[in-house]
């Protein structure tokens, strides 16, 4: 049903269309997660024969959605996940999918974005299972890592508000997958050569240093380990930015072009002095 809405979306032009979709979408996606603690309703059978043989149907069919979808749970010899994972599970997939395999329209990315993010905020028994952990750290992962090092600006605030939202509600879980976002995806695009790729990744940067709190735990978590595993996150984020708002020998459009990262890195880096002094 998802899949369909959205195939829909991505190729409509109208926007009561629009509408109806997001709310189609919207709608369903609560009742899943209000559904999510109840049990499974069986269909009401006749005669104890045919409801035996619809139950064991259903069982049959429940047990190979599982092992199809939350198979690496499995075997590690955790066989606590319910059907109701599954659903949970392949909707969160799905919107995870859209934004990694990036062939739809940038207004149906946004919207798996958006809905994604809306889905993380819900309060639910789900995100406590172990399904959520395999989801988080292989679906969701891809995704926000994908668009980390998207170049279009039109993702960069629905980007950050992401990756925040992950933050405030598992960093607990994502430790690990958060210096992977943070050093191969946001670092790496403070290293390109396009000034706009520069723009967009400072731009994300401008809204996470409204959360202080991240860095500080970006560096008592990575910088401050001291077994070498993580890569700094806090210090070569500061450098990168830093280098950015250098002067140059550039002239020409290259030369406005780099003097517009150079304002915004100084803006970043007001802003972030700022941030940590009121922390403080």
């Amino acid at each position: 049903m998802f899949r369909l809405l959205f195939r829909i979306f991505n190729n409509c032009e109208n926007s009561n269309t629009f509408n109806s979709i997001k709310t189609s979408i919207n709608e369903t996606l609560l009742a899943l997660f209000d559904s999510y603690t109840q049990p499974v309703e069986l269909p009401p059978a006749p005669t104890i024969e045919e409801f035996s043989e619809l139950s064991t149907s259903i069982l049959l069919e429940n047990t190979m959605s599982i092992r199809k979808y939350l198979g690496p749970i499995l075997e590690i010899g955790d066989y606590t996940p319910t059907i109701r994972d599954v659903d949970v599970f392949g909707v969160l997939a799905l919107f995870s999918r859209i934004i990694e395999l990036n062939k739809f329209k940038l207004k149906t990315i946004k919207l798996a974005t958006n809905f994604l993010i809306s889905a993380l905020k819900q309060e639910s028994q789900f995100f406590e299972r172990s399904a959520f952990r395999l989801l988080l750290e292989t679906k969701i992962h891809v995704a926000c890592l994908s668009l980390m090092l998207d170049n279009r600006m039109d993702l960069a605030q629905p980007t950050a508000e992401l990756f925040i939202t992950i933050w405030e509600r598992f960093a607990p879980l994502y430790n690990e997958g958060m210096n992977a976002i943070l050093v191969k995806g946001l670092q790496t695009t403070l290293m390109s050569p396009d000034p706009f790729v520069l723009k967009r990744s400072l731009a994300i940067y401008k809204q996470l240093v409204k959360y202080p709190q991240l860095f500080v735990d970006a560096f008592v978590n990575y910088d401050c380990d001291r077994s070498g595993y993580f890569d700094n996150v806090w210090e070569n984020t500061l450098n990168l930015i830093i280098k950015l708002a250098y002067p140059d020998k550039k002239t020409g459009a290259a030369q406005t072009s780099q003097q517009l990262v150079q304002t915004q890195a100084i803006d970043v880096i007001a802003d972030f002095i700022e941030a940590l002094w009121d922390y403080f």
